[in-house]
């Protein structure tokens, strides 16, 4: 609903893609929803808070009664801190690892039936250059995106012979609003 997740789902839009834009707010999601829908875009809102995998499934099965399949997820949620490994208490850690990483798993577990079904499927997870070049005050951000990293690896290496593509993309410092 927000900075890269939102460039994305413009962009998919803009080349064709029927998308659904989701996330924690609703006033966000439907800013973006609206702004695709008015340049044509086949687009709908789903709210999901990622760190309840009631709600990822409750996304999915959405999505296929929305547009009745699922070429393409987009893993992009993130939570980022400015904290060295230190200064990060048990709650911080859970909320980052809920919302970084299990959800971009849970995702792409409840969608793989549907990807299965697609003879486009990808699955894209959003990952970070702080996976490999980081610095002391991005922790655990900067673990959890070079986890995303060895996940995007199995998950293709499973998937792949499905004809499940998977990538991960590590952006670096990126402009949003």
């Amino acid at each position: 609903t927000g900075g890269i997740g939102a460039s994305i789902a413009k962009q998919l839009a803009r080349l064709g893609a029927s998308v659904v834009v989701t996330g924690r707010s609703v006033e966000s999601g439907r800013d973006v929803t609206k702004e695709i829908s008015e340049v044509g875009g086949d687009v709908t809102f789903i709210e999901a808070d990622v760190r309840r995998p009631e709600q990822i499934n409750s996304l999915i099965e959405e999505t296929l009664g929305e547009f009745g399949g699922l070429d393409i997820l987009v893993n992009n949620a993130a939570v980022e801190t400015e904290t060295k490994p230190e200064e990060v208490d048990l709650e911080t850690w859970h909320d980052l690892l809920d919302t970084d990483f299990r959800a971009y798993w849970l995702t792409a577990k409840y969608a793989h039936p549907l990807l299965a079904k697609s003879d486009h499927a990808a699955v894209i997870n959003i990952g970070s250059n702080h996976s490999h070049a980081t610095h002391p005050a991005k922790f655990p951000y900067n673990a959890i995106k070079a986890g995303i990293d060895g996940m995007t690896r199995s998950m293709a290496t499973a998937w792949g012979v499905e004809g499940i593509r998977v990538n991960s993309v590590n952006p670096g410092w990126t402009m949003v609003d």
